[in-house]
């Protein structure tokens, strides 16, 4: 009887180098299909954002806008009067509005004092007073259809040569559960 040579028994801190470091394309699946899902889901992920979109549902423009310099002179007080209509089927409340004032020196931005102020600003710059609409504030109610004229009341730290050479003013109202409203004066 011969005897049969015996097969190595390979334990795990002896596997061989051809196993450990085999070729990946057992493993890996083929690139082509992968990218190609990968590409067509970004297409309709994209078409998607792209056309269920909600459009702003009040349209507007800032009909006046008056600035006063204060005693110190450098900063101004802006008076601005906005124009709102709501186009959409259901109303709309403001939630909020920014104002932001581009100069060759930089940009600012300010959020409106509350109306409750506004009398006093009056009083201080007769200047200033040369609209008789009410205050848009924050949870103004605008039915659909309905349109509405608001005073805004701002300060930027420019002087009024500064404020008078500005590069733009853009009124930025927001919504509760609707795009944002911007208007550029």
């Amino acid at each position: 009887m011969t005897a049969q040579p015996q097969k190595p028994s390979y334990d795990a801190g002896h596997v061989p180098m051809t196993e450990e470091f085999d070729s990946p394309r057992r493993s890996l699946p083929p690139a082509g299909p992968v990218l190609i899902a990968a590409v067509v889901l970004g297409v309709v992920i994209y078409a998607i954002l792209r056309f269920t979109a909600t459009p702003t549902p009040a349209t507007g423009n800032i009909t006046k806008m008056f600035h006063v310099e204060q005693s110190t002179g450098d900063r101004v007080l802006v008076s601005i009067e906005v124009h709102l209509k709501n186009m959409g089927q259901k109303p709309v409340w403001v939630k909020g509005v920014d104002v932001k004032l581009t100069t060759p020196s930089g940009e600012f931005t300010d959020k409106p004092a509350p109306g409750s102020d506004n009398a006093r600003y009056f009083q201080a710059y007769p200047a200033l007073k040369l609209s008789d609409a009410a205050p848009l504030t924050i949870d103004t109610k605008m039915q659909p259809g309905t349109e509405r004229d608001g005073i805004l009341v701002v300060a930027f730290p420019v002087n009024k040569d500064g404020f008078e050479k500005r590069q733009g003013l853009e009124v930025t109202v927001h919504f509760y559960d609707q795009k944002p409203l911007v208007l550029k004066g």
